[in-house]
């Protein structure tokens, strides 16, 4: 994307097959890095009748790039990676 993408573009850098809510997001993150996580929902209001959209990655796939690795192991790499520049 950075060499590339259009100046003044934005991209969907995403895996459009692997829709989360931000609830089980949380969870997951908290199980993998065994930490615990308190969620509160503020979200009441029609909570039950929200729809989800379809993310578009068509425009980065033109410059090349597609998904190549699943939520979980991208949480996984990211928090290792964190680990290790903290420690």
């Amino acid at each position: 994307m950075v060499l590339k993408g259009k100046n003044g573009e934005s991209y969907n850098i995403a895996n459009p097959n692997e829709t989360i809510k931000i609830i089980q997001l949380a969870n997951l993150i908290s199980k993998i890095s065994k930490q615990k996580i308190t969620i509160k929902n503020r979200f009441t209001k029609n909570r039950n009748n929200f729809i989800y959209p379809k993310i578009s990655i068509e425009k980065i796939k033109k410059l090349g790039w597609s998904p190549q690795i699943s939520l979980k192991n991208g949480i996984i790499k990211t928090i290792n990676f964190y680990e290790s520049k903290i420690f």
